[in-house]
């Protein structure tokens, strides 16, 4: 189970750690933004002794200074804020890439059980939208940060020095802005979470509905799919609407207290020049107004981000929902097999998915260099016994034994470097053919070729060749070419144990004949583990197994099952199996 953030501090605190190892960049791009938003804080300062040297009637040549300093100060600032983009942008893009790299590879670490409760559709959001959000909390609030932090430190400075008794004055500026804020984030708090949770409903929903899209225009049901689909938009869009409704007034509330701050401070400075309270030149008042302005711009700008910071945070605890997920496969420091022989063993082995007992003590024993075929009802635990098998669902008691040596002990990584599975439903990448057979292994054209011909695809390659384009998801082959592409993409790993479950079901009868002979032009040389319904695949495999409610009930080959007229014998006269 994951370990969701409770507070801001707890983000910020995660953010951080993403951030140490360019904290080099961080610092010269800090160094930089201190460099270039000096006229930010500096140029009041000549200003002001610009207009008092106007009112003295001169020197001229205090003129020329002013004038010449504030040129220096104002050209420095490109170099300084081209450096400052360069190692800021570098650091931000390399957080976010750090980010998506390291959810991805904890996405590849967590169990199936994981990924069969958390819609994909969601975890796209978090790899794309979380992480952009983060980015743009970054790249919106830091230069506005440091402007603000700056910006405030010299101005706090320069009035200390000249007019001390404007401190307090500013000191307004403070309390004013933290009230603001305090308030903003206990409301902003929920209604970012609210929202986030809105996003991701709706993003699981138009997945759903795009891998349903072919069953809902064959029963003619779109209305009713567009009106579910909408249903969860108005939601969002409600939710949206009370987050801007928020920002809105928020953003509205400070402007408008910071501009009667910023000219009750002009009033102020103006008058105590004018009755000589204290002794303040035009040139001061100009500064105090100019500074005041800069701090309450700053001071709007901070406001006006935390929409973004909000969203930014939420963006975290949305990913360290993932990252901080217990839900692991373990396999460091497990004893790694550098080969096996395909002998695979279940020791009273039951699976428990959701509270239910999906398999049941069951005992197999299953040689090197076998055939067998799993069959039996739907919901039987058929799939579930093949991922058992696979290492991606675990046991909840019992064990499973790879060449006798427990599962529970083995790096199942190289275990499944001698495994080759094919699923119910292929999945293609959007690539070459020779990148969809190859996945992931180096290419040999030559094997490439020999496996798709052995998958009854010769005719493919001899028309488009190896680097033809399948379309994404194999959109440009039929559905018979994407299930004999997936068996190709088996038999090109040469492996010890090929797991094939209904890898034949959307063949036609030439191509299943020919897939027939590549398996038994397998047998005896590597393990075969298959769950089918038609009888042609089923018959011969050394060993049939029938399960029913999670339980092996019969097994032995074809023949023998069949004298024994029990749940076998009853499905294959029955016409369950073709």
């Amino acid at each position: 189970m994951s370990k969701p953030l409770q507070t801001e501090a707890g983000a910020i605190r995660i953010l951080l750690r993403k951030a140490k190892p360019f904290r080099k960049d961080y610092s010269v791009a800090i160094i930089a933004f201190l460099l270039k938003d000096s006229p930010a804080w500096v140029l009041p300062v000549l200003t002001a002794g610009i207009i008092d040297t106007v009112v003295a009637k001169g020197p001229i040549q205090n003129l020329y200074l002013f004038g010449g300093l504030a040129l220096l100060v104002l050209v420095q600032n490109y170099p300084m804020n081209m450096i400052y983009v360069r190692k800021s942008s570098l650091a931000t893009r390399s957080i976010a890439f750090n980010l998506r790299t390291s959810l991805t590879e904890h996405l590849q670490k967590l169990t199936l059980q994981f990924h069969q409760r958390v819609s994909s559709s969601i975890v796209q959001t978090k790899l794309v939208r979380d992480v952009e959000n983060i980015e743009l909390m970054i790249q919106q609030s830091l230069p506005i940060a440091l402007s603000g932090t700056f910006s405030l430190i010299g101005a706090l400075v320069v009035v200390a020095l000249n007019i001390p008794i404007f401190l307090a004055v500013f000191g307004l500026v403070i309390p004013v802005g933290v009230l603001l804020v305090v308030i903003f984030r206990r409301k902003s708090k929920s209604k970012n979470e609210q929202f986030r949770s809105q996003v991701e409903e709706f993003s699981a929903q138009v997945g759903e509905l795009s891998s349903m899209l072919p069953v809902v225009r064959a029963h003619a049901i779109e209305s009713s799919a567009t009106a579910w689909v909408n249903q969860s938009a108005e939601q969002l869009r409600r939710r949206g609407l009370e987050l801007d409704w928020l920002n809105g007034r928020f953003g509205a509330l400070a402007w408008l207290s910071y501009q009667i701050l910023g000219v009750t401070s002009l009033l102020v400075a103006a008058s105590f020049s004018i009755f000589e309270v204290f002794p303040i030149s035009a040139g001061q008042v100009v500064m105090v107004a100019t500074y005041f302005g800069v701090i309450m711009g700053t001071a709007i700008a901070l406001l006006n981000i935390l929409p973004s910071l909000a969203k930014g945070i939420e963006s975290i605890r949305s990913i360290e929902e993932v990252l901080s997920s217990d839900d692991l496969e373990r396999n460091e420091g497990k004893r790694e097999l550098s080969t096996i022989s395909g002998a695979i063993s279940l020791r009273n082995v039951s699976v428990n998915l959701g509270g239910t007992e999906v398999l049941q003590d069951i005992n197999l024993e299953i040689p090197a260099n076998q055939t067998y075929a799993f069959v039996g009802p739907s919901g039987s635990g058929k799939t579930t016994l093949l991922y058992t098998l696979l290492g991606l669902v675990r046991p909840s008691s019992g064990d499973v034994f790879f060449d006798s040596q427990a599962m529970n002990s083995l790096d199942m990584r190289t275990v499944r470097r001698h495994v080759a599975y094919v699923p119910q439903e292929s999945v293609l990448l959007d690539g070459s053919l020779r990148d969809n057979v190859a996945l992931g292994l180096p290419a040999d054209d030559q094997k490439i070729t020999l496996a798709l011909g052995l998958a009854n695809l010769g005719t493919l390659v001899r028309h488009g060749g190896l680097d033809q384009t399948l379309g994404r998801s194999g959109t440009r082959l039929s559905v018979g070419q994407r299930q004999r592409l997936a068996i190709a993409r088996a038999l090109y790993r040469e492996p010890r144990v090929l797991v094939l479950d209904e890898a034949t079901s959307a063949l036609d009868m030439d191509s299943e004949r020919t897939i027939q002979k590549t398996l038994d032009g397998l047998n005896h040389e590597v393990t075969v583990i298959l769950v089918a319904h038609r009888l042609a695949t089923v018959r011969a495999a050394d060993k049939i197994c029938y399960l029913e409610n999670g339980r092996v009930i019969e097994i032995g080959n074809h023949q023998e099952l069949m004298e024994k007229h029990g749940a076998y014998y009853k499905m294959v006269e029955g016409k369950e199996m073709k």
